[in-house]
């Protein structure tokens, strides 16, 4: 059965949308959603996403993952049940995973398999953490330019567990060999004692945004990445895919609580 997050009750006090600065407004929402219809308008009219973007009103939303609108509904949902969980807790980490090797040239992120790569990554987790220990996170998208220019899909996660500590949480790297682009493929840190804290690891772990990431330098000299948002284009190959993995298939979990019981809901 679907999850009818527009009829789920948000907590006031863990609201990004109320409490936290810079989460996107139903305004920006908005229009970065009219921005897809016009650009499937004028150059795509037969894609199927195109009559479900423009059916998506408020008294009849189209639930669909690549709707801005409704993204924006799920993330309010999703980061106040889990900023909540973490932030009455104290005692969550955050672990970022880049695969080195988990990368699609631009036209290609359909070669990516969300499922296989879920189930490989859940036997990863059972091997490095006990049964019980709560993992929570989500796909992120970015697009990663190389120095001559060369653009490629790179599929990461962002996840919250409950306790560990940083070294312990970072055994996951095993799993992972480093390479020149990417020289630490697991990070861990610990999330911050206050509510913004909490919200900002929460939206994290589902993004509404995605960037291109391009070499770069800081002011030491030091090499670093830049990061712009995608532009329409990067958004019209993604949209079918974030279509087609739904709100759910973003999503990762392992283990359970009955301080989180809400993750079973579907």
């Amino acid at each position: 059965m679907r999850y009818k997050f527009f009829d789920t009750e948000i907590d006031p006090h863990f609201d990004p949308s109320i409490n936290l600065p810079g989460f996107e407004t139903f305004e920006s929402a908005n229009q970065r959603q009219e921005e897809l219809i016009r650009h499937f308008t004028q150059h795509d009219r037969s894609n199927a996403l195109l009559p479900i973007l423009r059916s998506c009103r408020k008294d009849s939303r189209c639930y669909s993952a690549a709707c801005d609108k409704c993204l924006r509904r799920f993330r309010r949902v999703w980061c106040s049940k889990l900023a909540k969980s973490v932030h009455e807790d104290g005692s969550w980490y955050s672990i970022s995973l880049v695969p080195p090797t988990l990368i699609f040239p631009i036209n290609c992120l359909g070669n990516f398999d969300l499922t296989k790569f879920k189930d490989r990554l859940r036997q990863q987790i059972n091997r490095t953490f006990d049964q019980e220990r709560i993992v929570i996170g989500g796909l992120d998208i970015a697009i990663q330019e190389f120095d001559d220019k060369c653009q490629v899909w790179r599929p990461h996660f962002y996840f919250l567990t409950r306790g560990g500590g940083e070294g312990r949480n970072e055994n996951l790297g095993r799993f992972y060999s480093a390479n020149c682009q990417t020289v630490r493929p697991v990070r861990s840190r610990i999330i911050g004692a206050t509510k913004i804290d909490a919200l900002k690891a929460a939206t994290y772990t589902y993004k509404s945004q995605f960037q291109v990431r391009a070499p770069d330098w800081d002011r030491r000299g030091n090499r670093d990445s830049a990061k712009v948002p995608f532009n329409i284009e990067h958004r019209v190959q993604l949209a079918p895919h974030l279509h087609r993995w739904g709100f759910g298939g973003r999503l990762f979990r392992h283990g359970a609580g009955p301080d989180v019981s809400w993750l079973n809901v579907r």
